[in-house]
């Protein structure tokens, strides 16, 4: 048995479960693994010890879709047994339509659950996700979770370019809900032959992450837009943005499995550089500069420096 090391740290372990997923966003990074066998019970519980030894005091399940995991109940509570402080999953909430199964996951020691919403009305979240019904089952499962006090409640969303333009819609489907905690996240690039099918030009779709971030900061609500091509487009916004991925940490075991996870996580790796621009930017520190990918297909005619 590992020693665990119980002391305190910011950084969140993220624990990959497999890729399996009952819905089939055209975006979706993952959706090429779905043939690779996700891990067993025993290679989590290893991964979960681990995270523990290594002092994280907050741990993550996500996916694919860990909702379709026969032992998700038993990892979850195994984490509560090693006092972790925050356990979350990632889900596209389909399956907290069930009661019975929030109650369930609940009790076993769920914390925290982030839902996948991509789009204010079944119209755009269905058709991103490729299922009729996906987003009725979503809202039912968003309100289930909220019957539950000790179950905090955030959502993501995929800004691809044919949702950009809802984000408000959504930002005030958020606020009726009172989701405090949001990311509204850049798609991952996509091969250059797809970008401009789905990757939005920030100009076009700045004014719609404005709109939608104020929403949240009138609240007081912790909103986010993550890994933006271009961080210096959000100007007096630019404190709201974030890079996911960076202050916090993917654990793998040493397994042939889990080494096939790892090199897939670093190829997911997302390439940033500095224009002659950014030198005289004043967040220039702070900022990943552009998305290599991002200039390769629009170019930089958008870059400007913050003042």
């Amino acid at each position: 048995m590992l020693s665990v090391n119980k002391g305190k740290t910011d950084r969140e372990a993220k624990i990959i479960l497999g890729f399996n997923c009952n819905n089939n966003c055209f975006f979706c990074y993952e959706k090429s693994k779905r043939h690779l066998l996700p891990k067993n019970t025993e290679e989590i519980i290893k991964e979960i010890v681990v995270a523990r030894g290594k002092g994280f005091d907050k741990i993550s399940f996500i996916g694919g879709e860990p909702t379709l995991r026969q032992d998700l109940l038993d990892l979850i509570n195994y984490a509560k047994n090693l006092e972790f402080s925050q356990i979350m999953i990632t889900t596209n909430g389909r399956m907290f339509v069930y009661s019975d199964f929030v109650r369930k996951i609940t009790q076993a020691g769920l914390t925290q659950v982030v839902f996948s919403l991509h789009g204010p009305n079944k119209e755009v979240h269905d058709q991103i996700t490729g299922v009729p019904g996906s987003f009725k089952q979503l809202v039912e499962g968003i309100k289930n979770a909220k019957e539950f006090p000790g179950l905090a409640s955030g959502t993501n969303t995929t800004i691809v370019n044919s949702n950009y333009r809802y984000l408000p819609e959504i930002a005030r489907l958020l606020i009726k809900w009172d989701i405090k905690r949001a990311e509204f996240i850049w798609v991952y690039p996509p091969p250059l032959v797809q970008y401009k099918k789905i990757v939005p030009m920030v100009s076009k779709a700045y004014p719609f992450c404005e709109e939608t971030l104020k929403t949240g900061l009138a609240k007081n609500y912790l909103w986010r837009i993550l890994n933006p091509p271009l961080g210096c487009s959000f100007g007096g916004l630019f404190h709201h943005i974030g890079y996911a991925g960076h202050n916090e940490a993917t654990l793998f075991i040493k397994t042939k499995k889990s080494r096939i996870y790892a090199s897939l996580e670093e190829e997911k790796i997302i390439e940033w550089q500095k224009e002659k621009v950014c030198l005289s930017c004043k967040v220039r520190e702070k900022c990943f500069g552009a998305q290599k990918r991002y200039l390769d297909c629009f170019g930089g005619k958008e870059l400007k420096a913050v003042k």
